[in-house]
């Protein structure tokens, strides 16, 4: 790859999220290629496999792409006869029944479902790659109340519900670069990005956001949550006045929804997470 492909790095778009996704290609997505996904940069060792040379994939993909190589690894291992499913332990069994629950007392309120979604897709997509039903235990275990909240495009949808947002982790920037500028580099983890990450999923984008409150799923918070820009990027720079040199980030709460310094802490700090991944 050339300095100039690197300084100008492919759209991510819709087909290279879906070559990415391809058997090949997890199978090919060795350490050091998780490696360059995590820094946000295509690996042009693989650029057949991993969508077009030089992309830049989004925040957050790396922890999906571990998701479905286990999940692969896991069919195939299936079809081998050298693996069978195992039962679930007791606290995933307890976190599946908690989300079925909520399937029934919500589904008149699921945001994104095109032609319905039966309980035993969602069951099956949550047994299919058990680390989801952690993730979920860890989101309610932090009070976030986790729940189904649709369908689209093939993609099931798991959200923090909570009628407040979960303030366990807090005083915190927007991302990694905006933490580093505020906190130093040893201190780079203290951001809303990576944290979500930490926690099996991604920050929820202000649309889901609009979505969950428009449906009366969660509340108008008292305090400001961090909420994802479209690509999951870390931070919007630009012209944008005293705060260009550090970049801006959406917030809500309040009543509002806006821009602000993406390296503001402690008054905002807290955000939701949200978990898709396509039909079993």
């Amino acid at each position: 790859m050339t300095d100039a492909s690197r300084s100008h790095p492919a759209h991510y778009n819709d087909d290279a999220r879906n070559s990415i996704f391809k058997p090949d290609c997890l199978q090919a997505a060795t350490p050091d290629v998780l490696a360059g996904l995590d820094a946000g940069l295509g690996d042009p060792t693989v650029s057949g496999k991993l969508g077009a040379e030089g992309t830049a994939f989004p925040k957050g993909i790396l922890a999906e792409v571990r998701a479905r190589q286990t999940a692969l690894l896991g069919a195939e291992q299936n079809l081998d006869g050298t693996a069978s499913e195992t039962e679930l332990s007791p606290d995933r069994a307890q976190t599946l029944a908690t989300i079925l629950k909520r399937y029934d007392e919500y589904l008149d309120r699921n945001l994104y479902t095109e032609t319905g979604t039966p309980k035993s897709v969602v069951e099956a997509f949550l047994k299919a790659d058990p680390s989801r039903l952690d993730a979920l235990k860890r989101w309610e275990d932090r009070g976030g109340m986790p729940m189904f909240t649709g369908e689209k495009n093939g993609l099931l949808r798991f959200s923090e519900c909570s009628a407040e947002v979960p303030l366990d982790i807090s005083d915190i920037c927007y991302g990694p670069v905006a933490a580093e500028e505020r906190f130093g580099p040893k201190c780079r983890s203290r951001n809303a990005l990576d944290q979500a990450e930490k926690l099996g999923g991604e920050l929820m984008p202000k649309e889901e956001r609009k979505k969950l409150l428009d449906a009366g799923l969660i509340g108008d918070n008292s305090s400001y949550e961090w909420l994802a820009h479209p690509d999951n990027s870390d931070t919007e720079m630009g012209n944008d006045g005293e705060v260009k040199d550090y970049g801006l980030a959406w917030i809500a709460g309040c009543g509002d929804v806006f821009k602000y310094d993406a390296t503001a802490h402690g008054e905002i700090g807290g955000f939701r997470c949200s978990l898709s991944g396509p039909r079993p």
